[in-house]
C-alpha cells in the first residue's frame, strides 16, 4: 500500500523553490472536523451510526428492539462547510420568489415507491437512487428501479486492482457485513461515477422478508441502465446555523427528490404526527433520507412536547424504512433540525450500453477524497490520456464531455482537449475542443463539448480544466487522495494527472503525493456507422422468388470509417425475438446485395427482412426497419418482385458489446 506523504493539515499554501519560474505547491484542504471525530472517536457507541434497524425484528442472528436506530450515513472526508458562505458571496442571483406554501412530489407522482432497508447500514445507497429516480421522473425519462444492494456492495468490493473498493471503517470489520458498512454523499458519487452501475433491481435484487442479502453476490458485468450525470451539493448552513430552504426548495421542484443526512433518535420523533426534530448536533444515528416536498404551515406543536422548533415548517421526507412505518414510509423533518448536511441532488442519464458513453477515462475510482489549492484564484489542473489501440489503423474515438468535480458554487470553467500531446506536459499538441461556463452548484458535473473532438487511437491526449473562484476558496483542485479507513487504495502513477498556476508550467501531482489523482474524467463515443436502409424488395412486396434478392443504400462512410460487412437476417416475425430463418453473421463480400439460397424459404410465406453495417472500427450501425415480403404460392407463379424503398434513415446508433471498466483506462 502506498503511503501519503503530504500531512493532511490546515495550511493555506506551501512554496517551493525550483529553478525558474517558482510554482506553489498543492496543499489539501483540512479534512472535515465531523469526519475527524468519527474516526477518532470510533467506540461501540459511534457504531450505532452504522447499526441498523428501526423496526422489531430478528433476522441472521440479529436481535433488533424497536429502539436500536437504522444507520448508515457517515460523514464526508471533504468539508462542506464553505458552499453556503461562498454562495452567498458570489452568487447572489435574481430568484423567482414564487415558491408554493407547500409541495409535494407524489402529487405529480414524481416519486418511486417506498423501499425498505430491513437490517442494514444502506440508507445511504436508497437515499441516493430515489434521488436519481425521481430525477428520471421529473425529467421525463422514465421511470426506473435501480437497485441499492449493487451500489451498497461494490462500495466495499474491490471489482480488480485498477478499481478498488473503500476502506472498511467498522471497528471489526472481519466481523461486520459490507452491507453495514456505511457510505455518504461522496461513495455513492465515485462508485456511480466509475461507472459501476447503476443497475436494474430486477438485475440485482435487494432481499425481502426471511431471506440473507449475501446469499448471492452482484455481478459487476451487470449491464448498467444510466450513467451518472451530476451530483449538486446545495447550500450548507451558514454563521448561524441556517439553512438555504429557497434553494433546496427551488432544486426539487425543478429536478426531483434531494438526498439528506440526519442524525437519528427515536426520542426526537412524535410517531402520532410522523414529526422529528433534533435541537441539538449529535455524533450518533447517522442517517441518509430524501426530501421530496415541504409545507412551510407545518405546526410546531407536531413535534414531540418538550423539543419543539422555535416556528412552523417541514420537509416532507422519504424514508427507507418500509411502507408500514410513519405515513405510509414518509415524515415530516423541521426546517430547523441541527443535524441536516450533506444535502444533494442526484442526477443519472438513462440508458443502455447502446447508446450512452462507450468509453471512459479517468484516475479517480474512489472519486473526490478532499480538495486541494495553491492559494491561487485561478488554477489549472489537467490529466493525460492515452486511447487504446493500434495507431496504425487511424480510427478516431470522439471525445464527447467531460467530468469534473466543483469545489464550491459559482466557480468558472474553461475546459480544453488537446490531442496528440507529448508526455508530461498537458498543453502541447494541438486544441480539438473546448467548453467553457459557470458551475452554479459545486459537486459532480458532466460538460458535453459543442463538437467532440477526434482522437485517433493509440494517441495521447489532454483534459486540461481551468477553474477560478475567489480570494474567500482557493482550493480548487478535486483529488483523489489517501486517507486512513477510508481511501486506503487511493494510488497514482507518474505522468497522469498535473496543475498549473499559469496554464504552461505544470507540476506533476505525483511528486507531491504518490497516492493523489486530480478527479478529471474524459467520455469518448466509438464513431457509428449510419444506420442501414433497406431498397429492396419494398414493404409489402407480394410473390417473390424464392431466392429473393435483398438490396441495402450504400454505406456513409464517416470519419474515416469503411464498410467492413453486413449481417443480413430474415424471418417469419418482425420482432425478429424468435422465428430467423436466416442469419448470415458478419458478411464481407455481400456488403449491400445478398440472394438468398435455395432451401431457406417456403412459398406462399410473409417474411420480414433486415440488415446492420458494420464499419472498420468493429462498430454495428443499427438495424435497418424490418420490410415484410411474400413469397409465391406456387413454383408457377411469378415473383413479381420489385420496387424502390424511398426512405433513407441516417440515424446514428452503436451496437457494441458490453464495455468493461478497467480502472484507470477505458471501460
Amino acid at each position: 500500500m502506498k503511503q501519503i506523504k503530504i500531512s493532511v493539515i490546515c495550511v493555506l499554501f506551501i512554496l517551493f523553490a525550483l529553478a525558474a519560474p517558482a510554482l506553489a505547491a498543492l496543499v489539501q484542504a483540512p479534512v472535515n472536523p465531523d469526519f475527524t471525530q468519527y474516526i477518532l472517536g470510533k467506540s461501540a457507541e459511534t457504531k450505532k451510526l452504522l447499526s441498523p434497524a428501526g423496526v422489531k425484528t430478528s433476522f441472521a442472528g440479529r436481535s433488533l428492539s424497536s429502539d436500536t436506530l437504522h444507520g448508515g450515513a457517515i460523514p464526508e472526508v471533504f468539508d462542506t462547510s464553505h458552499i453556503r458562505t461562498i454562495r452567498a458571496a458570489l452568487n447572489e442571483k435574481t430568484r423567482d420568489a414564487a415558491l408554493p406554501a407547500e409541495f409535494d412530489l407524489r402529487t405529480g407522482r414524481d416519486m418511486t415507491g417506498v423501499r425498505n432497508q430491513r437490517v442494514y447500514g444502506t440508507c445511504w445507497s436508497f437515499a441516493a437512487l430515489a434521488s436519481a429516480e425521481s430525477g428520471m421522473i421529473v425529467n421525463n425519462e422514465g421511470t426506473k428501479d435501480l437497485s441499492e444492494k449493487h451500489l451498497s456492495y461494490f462500495a466495499y468490493t474491490d471489482e480488480g486492482d485498477e478499481t478498488p473498493s473503500f476502506t472498511k471503517i467498522l471497528l471489526d470489520p472481519e466481523e461486520d457485513d459490507i452491507y453495514d458498512q456505511g457510505g455518504n454523499v461522496s461513495i455513492a458519487a465515485a462508485i456511480l461515477g466509475r461507472w459501476t452501475g447503476p443497475v436494474d433491481e430486477t438485475s440485482c435484487r435487494y432481499p425481502g422478508e426471511d431471506e440473507d442479502i449475501r446469499d448471492s453476490d452482484p455481478s459487476v458485468s451487470t449491464a448498467r441502465v444510466g450513467q451518472l450525470r451530476h451530483v449538486y451539493r446545495l447550500s450548507n448552513r451558514d454563521g448561524s446555523g441556517n439553512i438555504d430552504n429557497t434553494e433546496v426548495k427551488r432544486a426539487v421542484m425543478d429536478g426531483g427528490a434531494v438526498y439528506v443526512r440526519i442524525c437519528w433518535d427515536n426520542i426526537h420523533y412524535n410517531e402520532d404526527t410522523f414529526a422529528y426534530f433534533a435541537s441539538s448536533a449529535m455524533d450518533t444515528g447517522g442517517h441518509a433520507v430524501t426530501i421530496a416536498g415541504w409545507d412551510d404551515n407545518f405546526a410546531a406543536e407536531n413535534f414531540s412536547e418538550g423539543e419543539r422548533p422555535s416556528g412552523p415548517g417541514a420537509w416532507l421526507v422519504k424514508n427507507s424504512w418500509g411502507l408500514e412505518w410513519g405515513e405510509a414510509g414518509y415524515f415530516w423533518l423541521s426546517y430547523e433540525d441541527a443535524n441536516i448536511s450533506q444535502i444533494s441532488q442526484f442526477g443519472i442519464k438513462p440508458g443502455t450500453e447502446r447508446n450512452l458513453y462507450h468509453h471512459q477515462y479517468s484516475y479517480d475510482p474512489l472519486g473526490m477524497v478532499n480538495a486541494s489549492g495553491t492559494g491561487n484564484t485561478t488554477l489549472y489542473v489537467a490529466a493525460v490520456f492515452q486511447t487504446e489501440g493500434d495507431t496504425g489503423d487511424n480510427i478516431p474515438e470522439l471525445v464527447k464531455a467531460v467530468g469534473f468535480y466543483a469545489t464550491a458554487p459559482g466557480l468558472s470553467y474553461r475546459i480544453e482537449i488537446r490531442k496528440n500531446v507529448s508526455a508530461n506536459n498537458p498543453s502541447s499538441g494541438t486544441s480539438a475542443a473546448s467548453a467553457q461556463g459557470t458551475f452554479t452548484y459545486a459537486g459532480y458535473h458532466t460538460i458535453e463539448f459543442p463538437e467532440a473532438a477526434a482522437i485517433v487511437k493509440g494517441e495521447r491526449f489532454s483534459v486540461i480544466v481551468r477553474v477560478t473562484g475567489s480570494a474567500d476558496y482557493t482550493d480548487l483542485a478535486p483529488v483523489e487522495v489517501y486517507k486512513a479507513e477510508y481511501s486506503e487504495a487511493a494510488s497514482a502513477n507518474a505522468g497522469e494527472t498535473f496543475y498549473s498556476v499559469d496554464g504552461t508550467n505544470w507540476t506533476d501531482i505525483y511528486t507531491e503525493d504518490d497516492t493523489a489523482s486530480i478527479c478529471i474524467k474524459a467520455f469518448t463515443n466509438e464513431v457509428i456507422p449510419s444506420k442501414a436502409s433497406n431498397l429492396l424488395p419494398i414493404e409489402n412486396t407480394a410473390g417473390t422468388s424464392l431466392n429473393v434478392l435483398l438490396k441495402t443504400r450504400a454505406f456513409q462512410a464517416t470519419n474515416g470509417i469503411t464498410h467492413a460487412s453486413t449481417q443480413w437476417q430474415v424471418g417469419i416475425n418482425k420482432n425478429f425475438e424468435n422465428g430467423i430463418v436466416l442469419d448470415t453473421g458478419d458478411d464481407d463480400e455481400n456488403l449491400i446485395e445478398y440472394t438468398v439460397a435455395n432451401g431457406v424459404l417456403d412459398y406462399g410465406t410473409t417474411y420480414y427482412w433486415r440488415a446492420r453495417f458494420k464499419g472498420s472500427n468493429g462498430v454495428y450501425s443499427d438495424w435497418s426497419d424490418a420490410t415484410s415480403f411474400r413469397t409465391k404460392g406456387t413454383p408457377a407463379e411469378s415473383s413479381g418482385g420489385g420496387g424502390c424503398n424511398t426512405g433513407l434513415l441516417t440515424l446514428l446508433v452503436i451496437s457494441m458489446p458490453a464495455l468493461v471498466v478497467t480502472g484507470k483506462r477505458s471501460r
